[in-house]
Formats: C-alpha cells, structure tokens, sequence
C-alpha cells in the first residue's frame, strides 16, 4: 500500500538548513565585533588567546560536538531498529499490515515514500536520494559546528542530524523511506522524521533567544 508522502521532515530540514546557516553566519559577525572590541581594550599579552577563541570550534565545545554525534548515532540506530520490525512484522508477506494503537486516530500502518515533502519528485527515487545525499555534508557540518554552544544545541543538532542520517540511509537498496506512524489525517511518518522536527524546533526556539540576549560587544 502506497502512503501519502509526509511533509514533516522535509519542511523541517529545509527550515533548519537555512536557518542554521544564516544563524552561523550572524554568530560568526557577532563573534568578530566581540573580538575587535577585545583587541582595543588588551594589550599584546592577550593575543594568544584571542587567537585561540577564533577557532570554528572554541576551546571546550568539543564535548558537546560530541554529545551531538552520540545522540545522532542512537538517533540512527533506534530508527533503523523501529524500520526494521515495521517491516518485518506489517511489511510485504504479512497478512496485517497495520496495528491500531488509538482506534483509527493512531496507527501504525507500513508504507513507502519515494519522493521528497509535499509530494515533490514522487517516483523519482533517485534524483530525490542524489538531493538529499547532497545536502546532509555542508548540514553536518553546520549542525556540528551549532551543537558545540551548549547542552540544548547540541541535542537539537544530534536529532536533527540522526534523523536525517536514518532516513539517508533508509534510501540505500530502494531508494525508498519506510513510513509506519499514521496520526489522524496526517500524511505518514516515522521516527527519524519525528526527530528532525523536534530538533529543528529545538534549534529554531535557542536561535530566537540567542538573537534576543543583549550584544556584548556593544
């Protein structure tokens, strides 16, 4: 049976993306000010350290880099699992092919999506799988580069990036995404989608209040 195509993840991704860049780029200029201010006030005896703090990655962020990658990879590993048993138990040669959880409201229901959000490039399994494979480098290294601020934004990074790591990897074979949660009239989705959306709404919440905490090169 052949579900609707779920606009979840590939509206979040597209946002988060975006977002992600021109958050990084802010950062960075907010960074520079901060910076060139310091420089007025000390003399050469600190230019060692200001020439350390200018790293992509500052010193001690490290850790929630890494935080964000061990998210990322239970993220991959329960998304696959989650597939996995989905397939095996409502899949193609199983007699039930889906499970009620809430009456007709939630279900778990087995389908494949072949094309990207809204519908875009439905049977076009692998210009859509080129797309994505496309996109997910320069978003790790975004994502990467956002999670080592602090605990928040590297849990936001490590779903957002696990998610999108699942579903990749999900293309590899068919070129298709298993879908398998059913909500109301909303089109199918799966875990990997749902960790997208609520790390890109994570990221999205810490990026309106950073942009509202005072500018300390001011």
């Amino acid at each position: 049976m052949r579900r609707e195509n779920n606009p979840i993840s590939g509206l979040s991704a597209a946002s988060i993306a975006a977002l992600a860049v021109s958050d990084t780029v802010r950062y960075s200029l907010k960074e520079r000010k901060f910076r060139a201010a310091c420089d007025n006030d000390h003399d050469r005896t600190m230019s060692h350290s200001i020439a350390t703090s200018r790293r992509i990655f500052p010193a001690g962020s490290y850790r929630w880099t890494a935080a964000a990658t061990a998210i990322a990879i239970v993220v991959l590993v329960i998304d696959a699992l989650s597939k996995w048993l989905v397939v095996q138990s409502l899949g193609p040669g199983n007699s039930r092919r889906a499970v009620r959880i809430v009456g007709d409201f939630l279900e778990f229901r087995f389908g494949r999506n072949s094309g990207l959000a809204f519908g875009l490039l439905s049977g076009s399994s692998t210009v859509a799988a080129l797309l994505v494979g496309a996109i997910i480098l320069p978003l790790t290294v975004v994502l990467l580069i956002l999670a080592g601020r602090g605990l928040l934004w590297s849990l936001g990074a490590g779903l957002v990036l696990g998610g999108a790591l699942g579903n990749l990897v999900d293309r590899i074979g068919d070129q298709t995404v298993t879908d398998f949660i059913s909500v109301g009239r909303w089109p199918s989705f799966n875990l990997a989608d749902a960790a997208i959306t609520v790390g890109a709404l994570v990221l999205i919440g810490l990026s309106f209040l950073d942009r509202d905490a005072p500018d300390m090169s001011q």
